[in-house]
C-alpha cells in the first residue's frame, strides 16, 4: 500500500529528475522567445489533453501573471476553428506526458502552415512530440500510484513555471509589472 508521503516524495523526486530539462537548448530557446512576445505583439498558446490540459492551464496562467501574454486553448477547439487565434510567430507549447497525444499531433501541420513556433513539453523523448526540434523532455516516466499522472504532472508544471519566470526575468518584468496585472487578493494588497 502506498502512503500519501510516498506520493509527495515521488513528486519531489520527479521535479529533481526534471532539472536536466531546464539546461536543454530547447528550454533556453523557449525562455528567450517567450521574453520577447509582449514587445513583438505576439502570444503563447499552451495546450494539452486530460491531466496535461490542467498542467497547460497552470503554465499559461503563470506566464500571464509574469506579463508573458499567454492563453490556454483546448486542442479540440484549436482543431475546430480556434486555430484562428494563432498568428505567425506566436509560440505554441504542446504539453503531453506520452508525447503521443493524437489531438496534439494532428495540429502540427496546421500550426506550421500558420507559421507558429511549436514547442513541446513531454516526459518521453522517444515520442513524436519528444522528437520535435523544440522538445523539452522531463524524462519523468514512472508514477507513484498506478498510471495516474502525479509525478509527471508535478515535473511538467515545475518546468513550465521555471520557463515563465525565467522569460519574465529576461524581459525585465519586475514587481511593478506584477502589481499592474495582479491587483487583487493578498498578492495585490502586498504589492500596493
Amino acid at each position: 500500500m502506498i502512503t500519501a508521503l510516498q506520493i509527495l516524495q515521488a513528486e519531489a523526486t520527479a521535479i529533481r529528475q526534471a532539472e536536466d530539462a531546464i539546461f536543454s537548448d530547447s528550454f533556453q530557446r523557449l525562455c528567450t522567445a517567450l521574453s520577447s512576445l509582449r514587445r513583438l505583439g505576439k502570444k503563447a498558446v499552451v495546450s494539452g489533453v486530460g491531466k496535461s490540459a490542467i498542467v497547460a492551464r497552470k503554465i499559461a496562467a503563470t506566464m500571464a501573471t509574469v506579463c508573458i501574454p499567454a492563453v490556454f486553448i483546448d486542442p479540440i477547439g484549436l482543431y475546430h476553428g480556434e486555430l484562428g487565434t494563432v498568428i505567425e510567430n506566436d509560440i505554441v507549447l504542446l504539453v503531453s506526458h506520452s508525447g503521443k497525444t493524437e489531438e496534439l499531433l494532428r495540429l502540427l501541420i496546421p500550426l506550421r502552415t500558420i507559421g507558429a513556433r511549436v514547442y513541446s513539453l513531454v516526459s518521453w523523448g522517444d515520442s513524436p512530440l519528444g522528437l520535435l526540434d523544440n522538445a523539452i523532455i522531463t524524462g519523468v516516466r514512472a508514477e507513484a500510484y498506478l498510471m495516474i499522472p502525479t509525478a509527471s504532472s508535478a515535473a511538467a508544471i515545475a518546468v513550465g513555471d521555471a520557463a515563465a519566470c525565467r522569460a519574465a526575468q529576461i524581459a525585465g518584468h519586475d514587481v511593478d509589472h506584477l502589481a499592474v496585472v495582479h491587483p487583487g487578493g493578498d498578492i495585490g494588497q502586498r504589492l500596493r
